[in-house]
């Protein structure tokens, strides 16, 4: 985690070279479907996405059920 300009970011290695560009095209994609953290950029291997401040769901449920839905259309758009 890091800060900068009172925005918080997720900072994860990557990877180098090719890897770390793949890494970065696959991290857009999922944001571009609505899985996933913006991101930024890639710098020296490393991922950098926006943080999002989101609350914890319910293992029961309405936020269950939506889990179940979501996680549907995250794996069907894997495949």
């Amino acid at each position: 985690m890091a800060t900068s300009g009172g925005e918080r970011w997720l900072v994860k290695f990557a990877g180098l070279g090719e890897t770390g560009r793949r890494k970065l095209g696959t991290a857009k994609a999922l944001h571009e479907a609505g899985f996933g953290a913006q991101p930024a950029g890639l710098c020296h291997g490393f991922l950098m996405e926006r943080w999002i401040d989101a609350g914890r769901l319910d293992r029961e449920g309405p936020a269950r059920d939506l889990l179940i839905e979501w996680l549907g259309r995250y794996l069907g758009w894997r495949a």
